[in-house]
């Protein structure tokens, strides 16, 4: 009797340690659910902010790929700032959505966040000039940009935190 139940502790003992497996991988996934599609326009206003005008009247990709540097003295932070709305904001979107995987959906928030406030400072050097005159004013681009990465940053902060057990539980207050 005691040979007929070992394979079976054996068989339990597998199968425990398949489903310890198998919930390790869910909690390391995301499901952005109605969120994906705002996350999606964004990333679609982000490509349209690229054509329209960011600094002295040069669109957004003249501005990230250097080529109105070289004819206008344009200062370093929209480029900069450019840079990282595409890498994290569109790209960083992309790969989250694609991967589904918590950690690279908390790199995104973090680098969305941070250009956030970078893309202000960006916006406060356009405004300004170390003469204490105005300076060329950022354009609609550059706004538009700015406000996407603000919705994205929060968007992605919704997603992983709505993880089990996270502050945007859906299902914790549902199950008592």
């Amino acid at each position: 009797m005691s040979t007929e139940r070992k394979p079976e502790s054996l068989n339990i003992a597998q199968l425990r340690e398949q489903i310890d497996e198998v919930e390790r991988d869910a909690l390391q996934r995301i499901d952005p659910g109605v969120r994906a599609m705002v996350i999606a326009v964004c990333g679609l206003v982000l490509i349209v902010a690229a054509i329209l005008p960011w600094v002295s009247g040069f669109s957004g990709w003249q501005v990230v790929s250097g080529s109105a540097s070289s004819i206008v003295g344009i200062n370093v932070l929209p480029k900069l700032f450019g840079i990282g709305v595409y890498v994290f904001g569109l790209l960083g979107s992309v790969v989250s959505l694609g991967t589904r995987r918590w950690g690279v959906a908390w790199l995104c928030t973090f680098g969305c966040g941070f250009f956030t406030v970078f893309g202000l400072v960006s916006i406060w050097s356009q405004e300004s000039s170390p003469s204490h005159a105005p300076g060329p004013g950022p354009g609609i681009g550059l706004d538009l940009a700015l406000i996407t990465m603000l919705v994205l940053t929060i968007t992605w902060a919704r997603v992983v935190w709505s993880r089990p057990g996270g502050v945007f539980d859906n299902e914790q207050g549902r199950a008592e």
